[in-house]
Order: C-alpha cells, then structure tokens, then sequence
C-alpha cells in the first residue's frame, strides 16, 4: 500500500511538471499530463486512499476536458462522484455537483440519453446515503429525454421520476409528468399504458384531495373511444362515483380489486391508502373535568339602616355661586386725522397803462 502511494505520488509530480509553464514552455501539456494524472489516480483508489483519488479523478476530467475528449471527462468525473460517497457519504453534495458535470460533457458531445442516466444515477446514488433535495435532477433529467425526441427511451426516466415525485407527495408534478408520459404513449402508439396513465392521474387527483378535478381528469379522458372499452375506464369511474357519493364501504370493496396491481407500483400504493376520512383530523380526548368545589357558606348579610324622614333630615343650604364680573372692554378711538387747508392762491393780473 505504501509502494502505490509512493507511485501515485511521483506520477502526479509529473503531471503537474508537465502543467507548469515555462521559458521553453509556453502553455500547459494537458495531453502529455493527462495519462500521469490516470495513474495517479488508480495508485490512490488501489492504496484505498479515496479522498485523493477522488479528488486526482476531478482534475484529470478537467484535463480531458481541455483535450476535448468530453466523454472520457464525464466517465472520470463519474468515478470521482463514486468515490467521493465512498469515503465521504455525509457530505454528498460534492458527489452531486460531480454527477452533474459527468452529464453536462455527455451533453456537449450530443449523448442527450447518456447525459440523463448520468443525472438519474447520480440521483439513485445520493439517496442511497440519505441526501433526497435531488429532485432538480430528476427534473433536468426528463428535460433532456424530452429534448432527445425519442419517446421509446424517454417512458422509463419519466416514470422513475414520477415514483420520486409520488413518494415526496408532489401530486401536482406528478400530474404534470403523467401528462407528458400520455403524449409519449400516444406517440409510440400504445393506448394500454396510456390508459393506465389516464387512471394514474385520476387518482392523483383523489389524494389531494380534490373530486372536481378528477372528475374533470375523467371526463377529458372519455375523449378517446378505446378508454371507454378499458377497464381501467371502470375503475376510474367507480373510484370517482364512491368519493362523490361519499360511500366508504364501495371505496373498500373497489380497493380490493386486483387491477391496482397493473399501475405503475407507486399509483397502485397510493390508491390503497385513499379514504373518505384522509383528511379528517382525529380530536384529541377530552380532559377529565375537575369536581366542582363545595360552595362557601354565606354569611349572614349586614342590617341595611332605615330610611331617615325627610322632615328630620337637616335642611341643606343652597350653595351661593358668584358670578364673575366681566370688565367692559375698552374699545380704542382713533384720534381725528388733522384736515389741512390750502393757502388761497392770488393770481398775477397783467397790468394795463391808462396813459
């Protein structure tokens, strides 16, 4: 074990020789490091030390990466995920981010399906140690079948994802996936699974709980002649008619039947457990009520006194209220405006000579 070390230790020095740059180098060898950095990290896993190794595989999918051969990038970075849950299975997140790398490099090299089984692996691994917010990667994964326009493969990674989405109790979603299953089923001409999705939906509908829309579901569904030859046209139609007449005993005899056994696992599950009742609270037992205490005696009331006559009763003066004196106002006079007289004018008359 010491032995892989000491060579894993000497090929990775090579490898980051040969990434350095210098006056005779200008840029990085990634081709010449790329099989160093390989055996680098298979000295690591065979020495069981997984922490380097994982993190050794990271960077030769980077390397690879930079070489352009993205598909052996995503095989490295898919081994560095494995690996990192090996020895680190409570800090999951890495491995995630790794898992979605691996699928993004299948994705540049046009591998749409290899790209989703990627992100489905990574998501069945992470919730193999207990990490479940993986549900983005479910989602991302149906997004790229969706976009590889290939319904035959697409049908598996939405039907794992609507198990994932039942299980979490995103009924919506899961309408929303079997919805798009039914336009894959269409596609591929196979009217048996899509009327089992027609079921599959009504009972999503009915766990909610929400009759009006199931019924709804229902009756779009009767839109297609071969639904109303199916069984399960009947079954949805029992199943609806039970929950509208609110009769719990058809409920259990219809859940008894058999055919729930041909729905996808998790509807089939999720259908035995409907009731009339799910949603009803059960109330809690009521508290014992504490005895009533023994009243205390009364006492005897106090004599009231008697009346006194009003003819002995002392005459009550009349208060004397004084009212204030309020001084006149003075109002100002303003004093006489003073008239001015003008000075008489005398006129200058032109003197005349008599003479």
């Amino acid at each position: 074990m010491a032995k892989k070390l000491q060579e894993a230790e000497e090929n990775l020095a090579k490898a980051d020789k040969l990434m350095k740059t210098s006056v005779f180098r200008w840029s990085p060898d990634y081709m010449s490091a790329a099989p160093y950095l390989e055996k680098a990290a298979e000295c690591f896993r065979a020495a069981q030390d997984y922490a380097r190794a994982s993190t050794t595989f990271v960077r030769l999918a980077e390397v690879q990466h930079k070489n352009q051969a993205s598909f052996r990038a995503a095989m490295h970075m898919e081994t560095a995920a494995k690996l990192h849950l090996q020895y680190a299975p409570k800090k999951p997140v890495a491995a995630m981010q790794y898992y979605q790398t691996a699928s993004g490099y299948y994705a540049e090299t046009g591998e749409l399906g290899k790209a989703a089984e990627m992100l489905m692996k990574g998501a069945s691994a992470l919730e193999e140690v207990g990490y479940t917010d993986v549900k983005q990667m479910y989602l991302d994964a149906c997004e790229l079948m969706e976009a590889q326009d290939k319904p035959h493969f697409a049908v598996d990674v939405f039907r794992k994802t609507a198990a994932f989405l039942v299980k979490r109790k995103e009924y919506d979603e899961a309408i929303a996936n079997y919805n798009k299953q039914i336009t894959f089923f269409q596609a591929i001409q196979q009217p048996d699974n899509m009327y089992k999705a027609f079921t599959s939906i009504v009972v999503l509908h009915l766990a909610k709980p929400d009759v009006v829309a199931a019924d709804q579901a229902y009756m779009q569904h009767l839109q297609d002649d071969g639904y109303l030859h199916a069984d399960e046209c009947a079954l949805s139609e029992d199943l609806i008619g039970a929950f509208k007449r609110g009769d719990e005993d058809a409920l259990k005899a219809l859940l008894k039947k058999p055919n729930w056994q041909y729905l996808d696992a998790p509807i089939g599950r999720l259908a035995r457990t409907l009731t009339m009742y799910s949603t009803a609270r059960v109330s809690k037992p009521a508290r014992p009520a504490a005895p009533p205490s023994q009243p205390a005696p009364k006492s005897a009331p106090e004599p009231v006194p008697a009346p006194v006559p009003a003819a002995m009763a002392a005459p009550v003066e009349p208060k004397h209220v004084s009212e204030p004196v309020v001084a006149p106002a003075v109002v100002p006079v303003p004093a006489p405006t003073p008239i001015e007289v003008a000075a008489p004018v005398v006129s200058e008359e032109p003197e005349f000579d008599l003479t």
